[in-house]
C-alpha cells in the first residue's frame, strides 16, 4: 500500500504508531487486547486506533455481537506500507539517531591529553571530569581496509550477528538496548583523516 496521505506518513514515522499499524500485520485484536503490549490507557488507545483506522492504516477485521457495543478488532490495511520520501516529515529512525547521538555527546572526554611516554615514543589519552554514562556499553568507530567483497562479507556478519541475537527467546532480566552498525565507503581527498 502506498501511503499518500501526508497524516498517514506522519504517523508512520511515529514508533508508537508505527508500531501499532505493523503490530496488526497478520493478525487482529481488540482494544483491550492491545491495552496490555502498549502501556497506554483504554481511552488514550481507543483514540490511537480510531485515529489510524481514519488514516486508512488500520481497518476493522470484525465484529463481536453482545449485550452492550459490540467488540470491534483491528487490523492492518495492508501486508506492506511504502512512504514515499516527500512525504516524510522526518525519518522513522530519527529519534533513535537523536537518543544515540546525545548519549555518545555526553560521553566523550574533555579533552586528549597528547604527551611523550617515558620510552619518548607518542601517546595520547582521554581526559574526563564528568562520570562515564553507564548506558553505553561500547562505541566503536574503526577505518578498515576493505575490498568489495570483504565489506559485504563483513556487513552481512554483523547482520548474521544481529539477527541471531533478536531471534533469541527472552527472559526477564533482559533490557532494551539501542544498536546501530553502519559501513561506509570512504571517498575524497582526505582519506587519512578521521
Amino acid at each position: 500500500m502506498t501511503v499518500r496521505d501526508r497524516r498517514a506518513a506522519d504517523a508512520m514515522c511515529r514508533p508508537f504508531q508505527r508500531h501499532l499499524v505493523l503490530s496488526l500485520i497478520g493478525r487482529d485484536a481488540s482494544i483491550s487486547e492491545l491495552v496490555a503490549d502498549s502501556g497506554l490507557s483504554m481511552r488514550a488507545l481507543h483514540y490511537q486506533v480510531v485515529r489510524l483506522v481514519k488514516l486508512g492504516l488500520l481497518k476493522i477485521a470484525s465484529r463481536t455481537r453482545r449485550g452492550g457495543r459490540p467488540i470491534k478488532r483491528y487490523t492492518a490495511a495492508a501486508e506492506v506500507f511504502f512512504v514515499p520520501e516527500s512525504l516524510l516529515t522526518w525519518r522513522p529512525g530519527a529519534v533513535l539517531e537523536r537518543e544515540l547521538r546525545d548519549a555518545l555527546g555526553r560521553a566523550h572526554a574533555d579533552g586528549v591529553l597528547f604527551y611523550r611516554d617515558s620510552a619518548g615514543g607518542m601517546s595520547m589519552r582521554d581526559v574526563r571530569t564528568a562520570p562515564v554514562d553507564k548506558r553505553i556499553v561500547t562505541d566503536i568507530w574503526q577505518i578498515l581496509n576493505l575490498d568489495e567483497h570483504e565489506a559485504k562479507q563483513l556487513a552481512a556478519e554483523i547482520k548474521k550477528l544481529v539477527e541471531h541475537v533478536k531471534t533469541r527467546p527472552p527472559h526477564r532480566r533482559q533490557k532494551k538496548y539501542l544498536v546501530r552498525c553502519a559501513l561506509l565507503l570512504r571517498t575524497g581527498d582526505d582519506l587519512f583523516l578521521p
